[in-house]
């Protein structure tokens, strides 16, 4: 196996009246031959324009796993009947599969626009990969544009060390 170790945490959007991102950086350095690919991201935040893509995660710690859809990405706010527990308004993508799905462990894990963008990360939702709600279920992902500057705590925006010229980039 190879890893490093060590992250400082930047950023934490916690899920109560946010949209459940968070933002770290790794402190370690990581070696060339290792052909480390690094996704990039959108801040696309209109229903309608999103309509294909995947998500790369890893279900119960299983090894990874590559989840598809083919349809519109909408807008939506979570709500954890347990904790009762709601997100920010608008600040979650929600999505239907068409091929594969997600379970508990899969937290976290981006959801790729068509263009391979990372436009959101996993909350939760009721698909799974057990059998139950495959292709029927739906999956929320606190929203790339959400975790950006949206948040009424500064201090919880991945502007800053993501775009830190100000320069007013969207991907």
């Amino acid at each position: 196996y190879k890893y490093v170790k060590g992250a400082d945490l930047l950023v934490m959007n916690h899920m109560a009246d946010g949209s459940d991102g968070a933002l770290i950086k790794i402190t370690q350095g990581i070696p060339e031959d290792w052909n480390v690919y690094f996704n990039g991201w959108s801040l696309a935040d209109t229903d309608g324009i999103i309509n294909n893509g995947s998500v790369i995660h890893h279900p119960q710690g299983d090894v990874k796993k590559i989840t598809f859809y083919e349809n519109y990405l909408t807008t939506d706010r979570w709500y954890d009947p347990d904790d009762a527990v709601y997100s920010a308004p608008n600040a979650h993508w929600v999505t239907k599969y068409t091929s594969g799905s997600t379970a508990g462990g899969s937290s976290g894990a981006p959801i790729f626009d068509n263009g391979g963008l990372i436009v959101g990360t996993l909350t939760g939702g009721d698909a799974g990969c057990n059998g139950r709600n495959i292709n029927n279920g739906t999956d929320f992902y606190g929203k790339m544009a959400y975790h950006w500057d949206k948040n009424t705590d500064p201090n919880k925006h991945m502007r800053p060390y993501l775009d830190p010229d100000n320069t007013g980039t969207t991907t």
